[in-house]
C-alpha cells in the first residue's frame, strides 16, 4: 500500500520480500497490486481478491500496519474479513484473518520485519487449505 506507488505505478520493493513465501511453498498464480493507502482502496482490493479465491488463496499486504493517519491497513481488513486468526496476530504483531477460504495477512513496511512475519505465517496456507470450510462470521446465527 502506497499512495505515491499507486499513482505513479512504481515498483514497490517490499513486493519481492512478499512474494518469496508463496513461491517457496509452491504456491502459483501469485500476482501483485499496488493499491493507494487509503482505507477504501484497501478494502475494496482486499474484498476483490479474497473473493476471487479459489480453494484457498493468501493475500498479503505490506505497510499501513504504524501509528501514522496513512497507516489504515489493519482498520481497512477488519471492514472486510469474517474471523481473525489471532495466534498468527500475537506472533506476528500484526493483523491475520480470513474471508471466506482466503487468508490475509497485514504486513508491516519493512523488509526484514516482512520476512520475519511470513517465517511465523509460513505453515498457515497449507494447514487451512485443509480444512472444508471458513468459519462463519458469526457462530451464534
Amino acid at each position: 500500500m502506497s499512495g505515491r506507488r499507486a499513482r505513479d505505478q512504481s515498483e514497490d520493493p517490499r513486493g519481492p520480500a512478499a512474494g518469496k513465501l508463496p513461491a517457496s511453498a509452491g504456491m502459483r498464480g501469485i500476482q501483485a497490486l499496488v493499491v493507494s493507502d487509503e482505507r477504501r482502496a484497501v478494502a475494496e482490493a482486499l474484498w476483490h481478491l479474497a473473493d476471487q479465491a479459489g480453494d484457498m488463496s493468501l493475500t498479503l499486504t505490506t505497510g499501513g500496519t504504524g501509528l501514522a493517519a496513512r497507516d489504515v491497513a489493519p482498520e481497512a481488513a477488519m471492514h472486510v474479513v469474517e474471523c481473525t486468526v489471532p495466534g498468527l496476530t500475537e506472533a506476528m504483531r500484526a493483523v491475520a484473518a480470513v474471508r471466506g477460504t482466503c487468508l490475509i495477512a497485514n504486513l508491516p513496511a519493512d523488509p526484514s520485519r516482512v520476512r520475519r512475519c511470513l517465517e511465523v505465517i509460513r505453515p498457515a496456507p497449507a494447514h487451512a487449505c485443509a480444512l472444508p470450510h471458513a468459519k462463519p462470521a458469526d457462530p451464534l446465527h
